[in-house]
């Protein structure tokens, strides 16, 4: 009988120790949530760029500190990428513009460091972003003019690279 009681006990106890643990992982995601908040509020709070929900994000690289650079790819279906599209933050790549773009990549990349450099150089073709068929947007920090977002998005692929330059 104590036998019984005492295994009845300890199930009891591992019971309120995982629902503990269960109840502290919730809190504990909630609270990095609101710590952490997504991309898509990032964009629009701080660049005031409303765009939809990305299916995947892949983060090439993000600065560790307030300052620096971040490269990520986003992937996104056609509907959405219409929706990019008729947003008036977005241009075509034309004759006009094309210049301006690839200023402001090359002054990204003029800033990185080797290993930011070599993570660039493997996942984007400027080339092919620079294409007329493509679209972008771009942004300063009012406050800034240093700091800046240049969005691109690779019409034929879905994908929209995300360059931050923050100082």
């Amino acid at each position: 009988m104590k036998k019984k009681r005492k295994i009845f006990i300890i199930t009891i106890a591992c019971i309120i120790l995982v629902m503990y643990m269960i109840g502290m992982s919730i809190f504990h995601i909630k609270f990095i949530q609101y710590m952490n908040p997504d991309a898509i509020t990032y964009l629009s709070r701080n660049w005031e760029i409303n765009i939809p929900e990305p299916n995947k994000i892949e983060k090439i690289y993000n600065r560790e500190f307030p300052e620096g650079e971040d490269l990520e790819i986003w992937h996104y279906e056609e509907k959405s990428i219409r929706e990019i599209i008729d947003n008036n933050r977005f241009k075509e790549i034309d004759e006009q513009n094309k210049e301006f773009v690839l200023q402001k990549i090359d002054s990204y990349y003029g800033v990185l460091d080797d290993d930011e450099e070599r993570l660039f150089n493997e996942y984007v073709n400027i080339e092919s972003l620079v294409r007329e068929e493509n679209y972008f947007a771009f942004n300063t920090d009012k406050s800034n003019e240093a700091s800046w977002i240049l969005l691109i998005l690779d019409y034929k692929t879905g994908k929209l690279y995300y360059f931050v330059n923050v100082y």
